[in-house]
């Protein structure tokens, strides 16, 4: 177990398992969708955490852009705890094509300009991506300008910013619980 486990403390179990094959198109044509996008997401650790709070609070799917890390690294496998059987993830359908089919963008933004405070949203439309950014430079100034709102989580003025896995929380969390215009 030792040397095939990429950990110096293996669990004495192992598996081999297929990458789930997902049609994305099928989940482009329901009516209510809620997602979250992965804008360049360098760690593993945190694409598996937002992966397994994405099974937690019932979204849709998870999309991330080419640029983030592989899904299915063993860090992001192990901090998803299994819950990428459940979520579809998707590496293969750009931004441009989500907002294409009526997908409004709400972009977490931690510089607090031109933002919505996230607790002053009481609704949320009925086709709606959650987009986060990298964990060193946050959303690209397109994915930020194709974004239909931006919303920060409000911390102490003297943190910058929230981790790109705890802000998917908050923000999962918020929206979720909102009724659907």
């Amino acid at each position: 177990m030792g040397r095939l486990s990429d950990t110096s403390t293996p669990q004495n179990m192992m598996a081999v398992v297929s990458k789930p094959c997902r049609d994305s198109q099928k989940l482009l044509d329901k009516p209510n969708l809620f997602t979250v996008y992965g804008e360049a997401i360098q760690d593993p650790s945190n694409v598996g955490a937002i992966v397994r709070l994405a099974a937690a609070f019932g979204v849709d799917a998870v999309w991330l852009s080419p640029e983030s890390a592989d899904p299915y690294n063993p860090k992001a496998v192990r901090a998803s705890a299994g819950t990428w059987f459940g979520v579809p993830i998707f590496t293969d359908v750009d931004l441009a094509t989500l907002i294409g089919t009526g997908i409004q963008v709400y972009a977490a933004d931690s510089s607090r300009a031109t933002t919505t405070l996230l607790g002053s949203f009481t609704t949320r439309p009925p086709r709606l991506a959650l987009a986060f950014g990298s964990e060193g430079r946050g959303l690209s100034r397109e994915l930020l300008h194709a974004a239909v709102q931006r919303y920060t989580i409000r911390t102490q003025q003297d943190i910058e910013s929230l981790n790109v896995a705890s802000a998917a929380a908050i923000a999962m969390y918020h929206f979720r619980s909102l009724p659907v215009q």
